[in-house]
């Protein structure tokens, strides 16, 4: 799908991140191109924040005849108690 011109004026109010790329393409044009250069900078942070913390076991797998996927994490916990 090509990024029509609105589109492509969202993706340059900010820094080129293909997460935030696939994000835009998959939008409406218009609602795309509606964000502010501050609501594209939170969906940036939140893009970049996914794989901020790694797990011990990272275990993940495709299960073809089943058509789903199975993955086991496991790690320290990082929450507040």
């Amino acid at each position: 799908m090509a990024p029509t011109p609105s589109l492509r004026a969202a993706q340059n109010k900010s820094s080129p991140c293909p997460d935030i790329d696939r994000f835009l393409a998959r939008l409406p044009a218009a609602t795309a191109a509606s964000f502010s250069p501050e609501q594209l900078a939170a969906i940036k942070l939140h893009f970049t924040m996914r794989n901020r913390h790694r797990h011990a076991i990272d275990w993940r797998r495709k299960l073809p005849w089943l058509n789903c996927y199975l993955v086991v994490l496991a790690g320290r916990d990082h929450h507040a108690s």
